[in-house]
């Protein structure tokens, strides 16, 4: 009880003061090779939201404390997060072994001479993980959803929903953005959160929030036709004031769209989201691109029958290319 007293008391602490003062393990700014007690932690995290706060768009740091550190001082470590070009942000840390919780997440700007920061703090129903030296821990996605946006003058959080989910696609999407982080290591084992009793709960706040994805694209497809489309694969097809909800076998941001010269449907989105669909829209099947292309900006399908895509591989290259669509037998 007494060290979880201190938790508290470390991370009131960062959410008033801030992180300058914690030790950044991410993977890309520590200097020297990777140590012999040291293991890699890996993570991303969505903000189910257009914005945290007036000034802050997205979640740019993570907290981790050390839960078997005996010097109490020196538990508390942080991952900033790896530079990409996406909503989602991905997460690389080198810690040394030992069993941790993640106790908040942050976001700091400095605009001028202002400064602008928050925090959320990390429910201890999200749950443990044990860092192994020489190997991966991957905490897949952490999903943050918030109820109202917070404003310039509340120093809490108003209400959030935080919890996390599996996600296979993020050591490609790392290898993609960021390809030096895996070189100190083997990837034969990959360690995952420790097991506990609160997956039903987990997974039914995951279900709540994927059918409340954020939207923020709207695509016209003809008079009184069009589909608006947004975070954790939410599509929505609207037709002569009716709505429809489209499942899309996806977590990630669909920000493209196009229907093609024979009415097929053809979405995108980060880290090469690229899927084709037939009436009635109930299967979808992915269209595989070279690693280069990474994040789908636009689709473009032409009255010649032509499908093109823009794509932004995370660094500086943009690519537009034309595809060659599989066909979906619908049943």
């Amino acid at each position: 009880m007494n060290n979880l007293k201190y938790i508290i008391l470390v991370l009131i602490y960062i959410g008033l003061y801030g992180c300058a003062t914690i030790p950044d393990t991410n993977i890309q700014k520590v200097k020297g090779s990777l140590k012999v007690n040291e293991g890699i932690v890996i993570a991303e995290v969505i903000n189910n939201s257009k914005i945290i706060t007036s000034r802050l768009t997205d979640w740019n740091e993570l907290v981790l404390w050390k839960m078997d550190e005996p010097d109490k001082t020196k538990a508390t470590f942080s991952i900033t997060a790896l530079k990409n070009p996406s909503s989602s942000f991905l997460f690389a840390g080198r810690l040394t072994a030992g069993k941790y919780r993640v106790g908040l997440l942050y976001s700091f700007l400095t605009l001028g001479d202002a400064s602008y920061s928050a925090r959320a703090f990390i429910p201890p129903a999200i749950g443990e993980f044990d860092v192994v030296a020489g190997q991966v821990t991957d905490l897949g996605t952490l999903l943050y959803h918030s109820f109202q946006i917070r404003s310039l003058f509340q120093l809490e959080m108003p209400d959030y929903a935080i919890t996390r989910v599996d996600n296979p696609a993020l050591i490609p999407s790392i290898k993609r953005t960021s390809p030096n982080v895996f070189d100190a290591i083997e990837l034969n084992n990959i360690n995952g959160w420790n097991e506990d009793d609160n997956s039903e709960i987990r997974n039914k706040d995951y279900s709540l929030m994927k059918s409340s994805g954020f939207t923020s694209h709207i695509f016209p497809i003809k008079k009184s036709e069009f589909v608006i489309t947004g975070k954790l694969g939410a599509f929505y097809y609207f037709k002569n004031n009716t709505v429809e909800k489209i499942n899309i076998p996806t977590d990630r941001e669909i920000s493209a769209f196009a229907m093609t010269q024979s009415g097929d449907w053809i979405i995108g989105g980060e880290y090469g989201l690229l899927m084709k669909s037939s009436f009635p829209f109930k299967e979808w099947k992915t269209i595989s691109l070279s690693d280069s292309f990474n994040h789908i900006i636009d689709i473009d399908s032409n009255n010649k029958g032509m499908t093109y895509v823009l794509s932004f591989d995370g660094n500086k290259s943009v690519s537009y290319t034309h595809l060659t669509l599989p066909t979906i037998y619908s049943v």
